[in-house]
């Protein structure tokens, strides 16, 4: 349900030419059509909704059929969108958050994870050949970035918890690459503190000794 509610809250404002409307009804009943429930389950499609709604694993399914139905070419456009478009927060808060919520073990969640570590580093390169890469656009970035690192964390620990530790291990090796690469592009992006100019008229004269004559 947090992915449907982030979905909702995503999609006011935004308007749709009748054929994206129409793309999404087709892949919206071809993802229903997919994913049906068993007889016993009930008949009508409220019922459906209703209990598909009630199982995790479908929830998360079930939003990103209706992120799709409902926006359309938005959420495939948005792919392309960097920090400071219009189309970004829609894209890594619902469009990618969704994704990771269709990834059903902590392996595969943690591997979204480094995924969209990977994204961000091509985003700053790609801000930073286009000159845009302001003091804004970095904070974004590290701020996903560090997001993105605590939450594969978070995933190693469930797979150790799970009787896994030799794959997180594994993983937490593989890992390694990215958590350098994040720590580069902080000592980078840090600020260069520029020299204090001196004040000539602060400075105490030097005061020679006075030779007394013998």
């Amino acid at each position: 349900m947090k992915e449907v509610n982030k979905l909702k809250h995503a999609l006011s404002g935004i308007h749709l030419s009748k054929k994206e409307k129409a793309e999404g009804r087709h892949a919206f009943i071809k993802f229903m059509k997919k994913n049906s429930l068993p007889k016993e389950a009930g008949s009508g499609f409220f019922s459906s909704f209703y209990l598909r709604m009630r199982r995790p694993v479908l929830a998360s399914a079930m939003a990103f059929g209706l992120l799709i139905a409902s926006t359309g070419g938005v959420a495939y456009a948005s792919e392309s969108s960097l920090p400071g478009d219009f189309l970004y927060s829609f894209k890594v808060d619902v469009v990618e958050e969704v994704q990771g919520a269709l990834r059903f073990t902590p392996e595969r969640k943690a591997e979204w994870d480094a995924e969209r570590m990977q994204r961000r580093f091509k985003e700053a390169e790609q801000l930073k050949d286009q000159g845009k890469l302001n003091s804004e656009s970095k904070s974004k970035i590290k701020e996903e970035i560090e997001k993105h690192k605590q939450s594969f964390e978070g995933h190693m620990e469930d797979l150790t918890n799970k009787g896994k530790a030799e794959r997180a291990d594994e993983m937490e090796i593989e890992f390694e690459p990215l958590v350098e690469q994040q720590e580069r592009l902080q000592e980078e992006w840090k600020p260069k503190l520029e020299p204090t100019e001196l004040n000539i008229e602060s400075i105490d004269p030097v005061i020679e000794p006075k030779i007394l004559p013998q």
